[in-house]
């Protein structure tokens, strides 16, 4: 059975929507139960080694443990050898509620470690003590609890004057992990209905026709039968629809879809807001802070060209990563306009657990990573996925869906030099602009490498598919692969991005005008232990605001170094031996006419292919079968522009690659 569980490094409590709080637990205070709580493990059942050994979570005879670094959260496991069905307690400290608690609201984050995995769980109450067999009260039951954060809430202004405790019991048969987290009793708004979002995105083909769909969730104690749903564009007619026939009890979401749809055929920017009214068919909502979602768009009658920037979530410590690995390489073998990017993390880990994480790529994974592996594009959240990341199976339809996305601007390189002897790049990136555009931008550029290969421990690729290794799966690449796999080639990692991970602000103004080109320099000395025949760089346009929900990378370019360099593939060939010798190109740089020559040192089926510096394959000049010896093919290169390419020489899992210019 597959097990994939990725820890949370935070909980994030939506909205301060409240006054008094009577209550409150986030268990970050210590990596032990808190004071006063207890735990009782009623199945006695033996947990899998496998959620020590893939998960580092060890319970023993616990129920419930804390877990995490310093956002820590309590979790139970259901996950037994042999399966079984769990009976755990986590059981709070005696709570007073005074006399005036009488709108007090129970809210709470329970969810399923995986969405594959759902788990059951029961919330419960005893007014008298804290053995399980006082908890005769069912507050709340959930069968198959979601794997995305979520927050419950439960009325508890009955129990006004009383002192009570709370049990959060795990029932679930054979799944993986509960979590829980961010416990708080409030006194709570009567009516409290709150817009979360809307999917209207920022960047729009004119004609695009937009109708708001989004969330609402009901944070007062009472349930919201009906009630208006409103939105304006500009300053244009407010549009309203009144909602009726609901069941929104407290904390519960309602998706809602405005009746109405918005188009124009105006290019510009429109700004968009959306709010609930007249809830319970009362005009005044309790708590107005909350009720408005305002967004501005831009809709244009020209697009650039749109380079999609995939950025995966990894590490050498994840066992499930190889299969990311693989994902990722054939989507950038199939698509010339995804621009890979893999992000290691330790994920919480000490030391050793990855030693290619770097800061930059830090405050990523903590933005966008929602599992390992998994992967944001464009740093973009999309509406149906709050979480930011998405899994391997969705990487193909999302980067579709994403490629065709209006974008206001073009990048490239300008001015690339590298010194061999100094090891020092120099480029500008610029950015071409096709419409006018108020915003605030920055930019930015990143290395990345393949086939960097270290030794031992950080470096090691763990791997679960292979026989007795957890994921055991007979059709994966890794199945005949050890659990540890040595000199594990790691491919298109981010070495460095050079200001910072949001990039720098000022060169691109907060105006950029239609044919405006702004351009920024960059100058950087690869360390000693990079391959620059293996490193690319990467360079963005990105929007800046003051929240990562808005830093939508707008357009990319990518080139290599020195050359293209076919990267070593994870479970191929690794050191294969070299099948050519004595290549040249001549003439040097070529006008009309270039001819390549070589000696094969074994026979075989050769191509000969024209690399572009972006790495694309421009024209194959030659394939077919060789003898051992001497060999000489002629290009006529006159059809090709002025510029810099490679010639790749290619057989029997061996390459050579040279550089030559055109010149006219």
């Amino acid at each position: 059975m597959k097990k994939i569980f990725t820890l949370f490094s935070a909980f994030l409590f939506a909205l301060n929507l409240f006054s008094q709080t009577y209550f409150s637990e986030n268990f970050n205070a210590s990596s032990n139960l808190p004071a006063g709580w207890v735990q009782w493990n009623e199945d006695s059942l033996v947990v899998s080694p496998q959620v020590a050994a893939n998960y580092g979570l060890t319970f023993g005879n616990k129920a419930w443990i804390i877990t995490g670094t310093t956002n820590r959260f309590a979790v139970s496991t259901s996950y037994y050898d042999p399966a079984g069905q769990s009976d755990d307690w986590l059981v709070s400290k005696p709570i007073i509620l005074p006399p005036s608690a009488t709108q007090a609201l129970l809210s709470y984050a329970a969810l399923s470690a995986n969405g594959n995995y759902l788990e059951s769980y029961e919330l419960r109450l005893s007014t008298t003590d804290s053995l399980p067999s006082s908890f005769t009260t069912v507050l709340y039951s959930n069968g198959a609890t979601s794997a995305g954060y979520n927050e419950n809430g439960v009325f508890l202004g009955n129990y006004a004057g009383d002192t009570i405790r709370l049990a959060w019991r795990n029932v679930s048969n054979d799944q993986l992990i509960l979590i829980l987290d961010d416990i708080t009793i409030k006194a709570a708004k009567k009516s409290d209905l709150a817009v979360l979002n809307t999917d209207l995105y920022r960047h729009n083909d004119l004609g695009t026709t937009g109708t708001p769909k989004g969330i609402i969730q009901n944070f007062g104690i009472d349930t919201v039968k009906n009630f208006k749903l409103n939105y304006q564009v500009n300053n244009l007619p407010v549009v309203s629809q009144n909602i009726t026939g609901v069941n929104i009890t407290p904390y519960n979401t309602y998706d809602y879809t405005a009746a109405t749809s918005f188009s124009t055929g105006i290019a510009g920017e429109y700004k968009f807001k959306v709010w609930a009214s007249d809830i319970n068919a009362f005009p005044i909502d309790s708590n107005s802070v909350n009720d408005t979602v305002k967004k501005t768009t831009f809709f244009y009658s020209t697009t650039a060209k749109k380079k999609v920037v995939m950025e995966e979530f990894t590490g050498a410590w994840c066992g499930y990563c190889p299969d990311g690995h693989t994902a990722m390489a054939d989507l950038m073998a199939s698509e010339p306009d995804v621009i890979g990017i893999s992000v290691h993390s330790r994920n919480g880990g000490g030391s050793t657990a990855d030693k290619m994480e770097i800061p930059e790529g830090d405050s990523i994974v903590s933005s966008f990573a929602s599992g390992f592996p998994s992967a944001t594009f464009d740093r973009l959240y999309f509406f149906d996925n709050p979480d930011g990341g998405f899994s391997p199976d969705e990487w193909a339809a999302i980067f579709t869906e994403r490629k065709d996305w209006a974008t206001p601007a073009n990048v490239s390189f300008q001015n690339f030099m590298y010194d061999s002897v100094s090891r020092q790049v120099t480029v500008d990136v610029k950015a071409d602009f096709l419409i006018d555009i108020n915003s605030k931008f920055g930019m930015n550029l990143m290395f990345v490498e393949d086939s960097v290969i270290g030794t031992g421990a950080g470096y090691n690729q763990r791997n679960y598919f292979c026989a007795g290794c957890g994921a055991e799966d007979v059709n994966s690449l890794f199945y005949s692969s050890p659990s540890s796999i040595p000199n594990y080639p790691h491919n298109n990692l981010l070495r460095k991005s050079l200001a910072g991970t949001w990039g720098s602000r000022g060169v691109v103004p907060d105006s950029a005008i239609s044919g405006g080109t702004y351009t920024q320099s960059f100058s950087y000395v690869l360390p000693s232990a990079w391959n620059a025949n293996h490193v690319r760089i990467v360079g963005v346009l990105q929007e800046y605001t003051s929240s990562t929900l808005v830093r939508e990378i707008l357009n990319a370019e990518q080139a290599w170094i020195i050359g293209y360099e076919e990267p070593v593939e994870p479970n191929s060939i690794t050191e294969a031996t070299d099948k050519f010798a004595g290549v040249s190109l001549f003439p040097n740089p070529a006008s009309d006419k270039m001819n390549v020559q070589f000696d094969l040192l074994e026979a075989g089926v050769v191509k000969a292919t024209i690399v572009s510096v972006l790495g694309e394959n421009v024209k194959e000049v030659y394939s077919g079968g060789l003898n051992t010896g001497v060999h000489s093919i002629a290009y006529n290169t006159s059809n090709l522009p002025a510029g810099t390419y490679f010639l790749k020489l290619q057989t029997n899992n061996s390459f050579s690659v040279k550089q030559f210019a055109v010149v006219r």
